[in-house]
């Protein structure tokens, strides 16, 4: 660990490349050169645009399904078709309210995950710095979110539907999206789960506690933070 917080930080290019192909290198060097900002508002831009791609598609499919929810058939008519005509046609601004909705919130998701994670650390007996975690998980982001929607965006756009082309085992079952069955299994997506999978190998090197300890709270928070989502949407779906 000495001899890697005596080289020189990697450059931004480098760390993108490295935590994809050679990881273990490149989040250990955050312990000495922490860095978070530059691949944070990457993954944000990636998101933006790929929310601005997709939302047409993705509303269009979340309308028919939420047409039979219970929470939509408790509005006034006219109230529950212009909700779902939003929903099919969002208008440019819509759209950008949603770009910006998401930019903020992956920047506060990935602050308070960071937290929990320094948080898990310290009790195990690790003295990472937060601004280390916060480096180590904003690289993770970039592969859960920015490098999934490099690959999601386009199958989407070829197939004309977001929730076909799902990188997850809820592409294999007969079922739709408001179900709980695909959304518990959607929470098992190949990004999401590489994601945590290098926050928690991240925050082992950084801490200076076992890899399998970092693992261990890296998929805990995962897991916490995916039932709050799994209730969430739950409600919001009816």
């Amino acid at each position: 660990m000495e001899a890697i917080e005596n080289t020189e930080a990697p450059s931004f290019l480098s760390r993108l490349a490295g935590i994809v192909v050679d990881p273990l290198p490149t989040l250990a060097s955050f312990r000495a050169h922490p860095a978070w900002l530059g691949v944070l508002l990457l993954t944000a831009l990636i998101q933006a645009g790929a929310g601005v791609l997709l939302g047409p598609i993705q509303g269009k499919e979340v309308a028919e399904h939420m047409a039979t929810s219970k929470w939509l058939e408790k509005l006034p008519g006219e109230k529950r078709d212009e909700m779902l005509e939003q929903m099919r046609h969002p208008t440019p601004a819509r759209q950008a309210i949603g770009a910006v909705g998401g930019v903020v919130g992956l920047g506060v998701m990935c602050a308070l995950i960071a937290g929990v994670l320094w948080l898990g650390q310290r009790v195990a007996g690790g003295d990472g710095s937060y601004k280390c975690v916060l480096s180590t998980t904003a690289h993770a982001a970039f592969v859960a979110v920015g490098l999934g929607m490099l690959v999601i965006v386009p199958l989407a756009l070829s197939r004309g539907s977001v929730f076909e082309v799902s990188l997850s085992p809820a592409a294999f079952i007969d079922a739709p999206i408001t179900s709980a069955s695909y959304r518990l299994l959607s929470l098992l997506g190949v990004f999401p789960l590489w994601g945590t999978a290098l926050a928690g190998l991240g925050l082992g090197l950084v801490s200076r506690v076992s890899k399998g300890v970092g693992l261990a709270i890296s998929f805990a928070t995962y897991a916490v933070f995916g039932a709050i989502g799994f209730v969430l949407s739950g409600l919001a779906m009816g």
